[in-house]
């Protein structure tokens, strides 16, 4: 019943302005942008009691990223981080957030 009520309330009763929040993110002075080719990309797994970690690291120009799956931990079988689609010498633009370089998105240039 919960449930319901959440839905309805987040339904008929709240405005969604997620998208515009995030375009505002990526156009403001706080978000920088990187073009270029993914270089030291590097993948580590750690081993946890219930899980593994996989962290992965890479630096396009000379900004340097860093993510892992540690949050999803064991309930992350829908979405691998090490999917082999970032990989050194694959054209990117990035865009993040200055103050930590964490990503908020990609783009990838099409291969011929």
């Amino acid at each position: 019943m919960l449930s319901l009520s959440l839905y309805l309330y987040l339904t008929f009763f709240t405005i969604d302005d997620t998208d515009q929040r995030i375009k505002t993110i990526l156009a403001s002075t706080q978000a920088g942008k990187v073009e270029g080719v993914i270089t030291n990309f590097n993948r580590t797994i750690e081993h946890k009691r219930y899980t593994n970690v996989t962290s992965e690291s890479f630096q396009v120009d000379a900004v340097t990223f860093q993510y892992n799956d540690y949050l999803l931990g064991r309930f992350n079988t829908f979405s691998k981080t090490y999917n082999n689609v970032l990989r050194d010498g694959l054209k990117v633009r990035i865009t993040y957030r200055i103050e930590d370089n964490d990503i908020q998105q990609i783009e990838i240039a099409e291969e011929l």
